[in-house]
């Protein structure tokens, strides 16, 4: 969702791929180390050798560091590692359950989300229309997110990060009175290693205009 805006200021000469995820009513992956060597799967099949630039918002972040381990594992080059407002551990959180996610999900309040046709929906009118659906269009499908982002999550607890001999460039959000702007990422990673960069806004509109 986040990606064709970000890539508007990227060089045009520097090609871009995103990820796509695994299909929502498929067998979830319960593994960083899973969904990370699907992942180096895809981008090999693209392009089978480095040097590679990875980045990730979020979670995605997340995904991005065991990927460059993978690929850093096969003998290939990461010659960037881009974290976007990722936090290096979720260890302290308890597991949202699906009732949560839809709470969650039906009182969002922050600003937009960018579909693939780059036009902007507000969440508040998903959220509207998801309540007006009938439960086997729209209920069903978030419940096949609610599982993924929950698998996901788990397997954001379980995760070790190992040491790998890459500069990390950590774009960390302003917003929320952040008291930690490594986001955890100065305990893992070697000070000489790890670049933040402040960004204004929140974890959400740091990937919307204008910043």
């Amino acid at each position: 969702m986040y990606a064709p805006e970000l890539t508007r200021h990227i060089h045009a000469d520097m090609p871009v791929f995103g990820l796509a995820s695994y299909a929502v009513d498929g067998a979830p992956l319960r593994t960083m180390q899973a969904m990370a060597s699907r992942a180096v799967s895809a981008i090999r099949s693209v392009q089978p050798q480095g040097p590679y630039r990875l980045a990730g918002w979020s979670f995605g972040g997340i995904l991005a560091y065991e990927i460059a381990t993978q690929l850093i594992g096969e003998d290939q080059d990461v010659t960037f590692l881009g974290l976007l407002d990722t936090i290096q551990s979720n260890k302290n959180k308890s597991v949202p359950s699906e009732d949560d996610l839809m709470e969650w999900f039906l009182t969002l309040d922050f600003e937009q989300i960018q579909e693939p046709n780059n036009a902007f929906l507000p969440l508040e009118k998903i959220a509207r229309e998801l309540r007006s659906l009938p439960d086997d269009l729209g209920l069903s499908n978030f419940r096949q997110y609610a599982t993924r982002y929950i698998s996901h999550f788990k397997a954001g607890q379980d995760y070790e990060p190992q040491s790998i001999p890459v500069h990390i460039h950590l774009f960390s959000a302003q917003g929320h009175g952040k008291n930690d702007m490594a986001n955890g990422w100065s305990n893992k990673v070697p000070k000489e290693q790890l670049h933040v960069i402040p960004v204004p806004g929140n974890h959400m509109s740091i990937m919307t205009q204008p910043h």
